[in-house]
């Protein structure tokens, strides 16, 4: 697949040790969208206020449309729908399979582990 790169490249607001934003910069490697990524401090309320009106993650910004939005599943319903970030419907949609659910519970301490290391080097 042909990496996409948009004349302003997007922004993805993220905390490291956030799932969600992982969810989303999984999604945007998916789809091979070069962008930018900001990575917020914890304890930084300014930058996601003024950008959305609270202290959230992940946040998408498109510069080119003065476009900013907020909400994980939103934001990859935006890229994946949009033809500017190449071919779409690409993201399959949730299979709701319960044996998947249950192995994550089983695996959850890990999964913590690999998506939060700095919360383990803490």
């Amino acid at each position: 697949m042909r990496s996409v790169i948009r004349p302003e490249l997007p922004v993805l607001y993220v905390y490291d040790h956030c799932p969600f934003c992982v969810r989303v910069r999984l999604a945007m490697g998916v789809k091979n969208v070069k962008h930018l990524i900001h990575f917020l401090a914890n304890d930084d309320i300014a930058t996601p206020t003024a950008l959305v009106g609270k202290k959230i993650a992940p946040i998408f910004a498109l510069p080119e449309d003065d476009f900013i939005m907020m909400e994980s599943l939103d934001i990859i319903a935006k890229v994946d729908t949009d033809e500017r970030f190449g071919p779409t419907n690409q993201i399959l949609p949730a299979s709701g399979r319960t044996d998947i659910k249950a192995w994550q519970k089983s695996v959850q301490t890990l999964l913590r582990t690999l998506q939060r290391p700095r919360y383990v080097a803490t």
